[in-house]
């Protein structure tokens, strides 16, 4: 064989190509290397430092759809929530989207017109509560601190309507039947004592719902099993949607909410996540798809992170977060996904555990790799998308990491966290 060609082999096969996995060539950085080079650090105590200011504003100049894909009982996340929804606003947002009912997201905005956020849900909270041995559950969820009617407030200081994607919630149904009563007209005497009678019964469920948490600590096995299987309240709803447009709305939610929670405490489990993405679908249509034409409305998403992923989400679903990300393709605008993962965690005032000293713990099982960079002062964003290509291709990457490369842009780590106070404001 030619000299000439022997060096052409030699070339073919010892370089690779700009697309081949870094397993076929070797490396030598590992995915935490390029986490920590692609990574922004912020602060922020009344006000955000310049540093993450400057992140979130160009992040909602450029992205027509933000979803920030939260856990649920963070202090740090709704503090995060009221400092970018300004910066929100300024770039013409309107619609700030959360995980709730839509009924329940217009009883919040109603109720946040007449009085500060804080006096309303302290207000609704003492009067729809159940206090039960496993915790307190709010009639709205995720609203039940300080922190949260801060950011409620905040959205209605500037100008910004709620929208709830979600089903109702399980333990709103007293309140959605009273919002019901309120719309009966004053003359029709006999819906009113129908609709009562109907509220007397479900209080009679939601009251054995509390005895059946406190006896097993399952809560969701009675309440909505009770609600599904009884004619009585089949009929009634059926009867008083009659009455009017508003009406038909509250127990249309009602409905179609409960069935999602009937195929969970059937242990139907796959059919209940069916039905709750195609219902997040069906809201966000109803919203964003108008005589066949989709809105030019912005959109602030602040839902939890297995609802936000683009593509398939770990329940094997194309949720919500899925379909804005196909929206913005369709439209030729662009959408930003964000995971957020704890990494520490405020015991007291003082103690501050890592998550990642238990090598045994999901969170040093499965994201070691990127939560290496967190801080427990500061905030901590790694961009996923600057690094995606290495997320996907590099060797001794875990497969839960590589996922969130597949699903996200940004994973933002809180500094120390902790579960937000109930509040008791007048």
């Amino acid at each position: 064989m030619h000299n000439w060609m022997i060096r052409l082999l030699l070339i073919f096969f010892l370089i690779p190509s700009a697309g081949a996995p870094a397993c076929l060539y070797g490396q030598s950085k590992t995915i935490d290397d390029y986490a920590r080079a692609s990574t922004v650090h912020f602060t922020f105590d009344s006000a955000m430092s310049a540093t993450g200011t400057g992140f979130f504003d160009s992040l909602f100049r450029v992205n027509h759809y933000v979803i920030l894909g939260e856990y649920h009982g963070s202090s740090q996340i709704s503090r995060l929530t009221k400092q970018l929804l300004p910066l929100y606003a300024k770039h013409g947002g309107r619609l700030f989207g959360l995980e709730i009912g839509p009924m329940a997201s217009r009883i919040l905005n109603s109720g946040i017109e007449t009085a500060p956020a804080g006096n309303f849900l302290g207000r609704l909270n003492r009067t729809y509560s159940l206090n039960t041995s496993k915790r307190k559950f709010t009639p709205i969820p995720f609203f039940k601190s300080h922190l949260d009617a801060d950011f409620l407030q905040t959205a209605n200081d500037h100008e910004l309507t709620t929208v709830g994607f979600d089903q109702e919630y399980l333990f709103s149904y007293l309140l959605l039947i009273d919002t019901l009563i309120a719309h009966i007209p004053a003359q029709d005497t006999q819906g009113t004592r129908m609709a009562r009678t109907l509220r007397d019964t479900i209080d009679s469920y939601v009251q054995g719902e509390v005895l059946h948490i406190n006896s097993s600590g399952k809560e969701g096995e009675k309440l909505s099993i009770r609600f599904q299987e009884s004619r009585y309240v089949q009929k009634s709803l059926a009867r008083l949607a009659g009455i009017n447009g508003d009406i038909e709305a509250i127990t249309a939610s009602l409905q179609r909410s409960n069935t999602i929670y009937y195929h969970h405490a059937t242990r139907d489990w796959w059919n209940s996540n069916r039905l709750r993405t195609e219902n997040f679908i069906d809201n966000f249509r109803s919203v964003f798809l108008q005589d066949g034409k989709i809105s030019d409305e912005r959109l602030f998403l602040k839902i939890g992170g297995l609802h936000a992923a683009k593509g398939m989400n770990a329940y094997y679903r194309y949720d919500i977060g899925n379909i804005i990300h196909e929206t913005a393709r369709l439209t030729g605008r662009r959408s930003v996904h964000i995971a957020i993962i704890d990494r520490y965690w405020l015991e007291t005032d003082s103690e501050v555990i890592d998550l990642l000293a238990d090598s045994t713990s999901w969170h040093a099982q499965n994201f070691h790799q990127l939560l290496q960079a967190g801080q427990p002062d500061q905030w901590t964003i790694i961009d996923l998308d600057k690094i995606r290509k290495q997320g996907l291709y590099l060797e001794n990457v875990h497969e839960t990491v590589r996922k969130y490369f597949e699903r996200y842009d940004l994973f933002i780590i809180p500094p120390a966290d902790r579960e937000p106070e109930l509040f008791t404001n007048e």
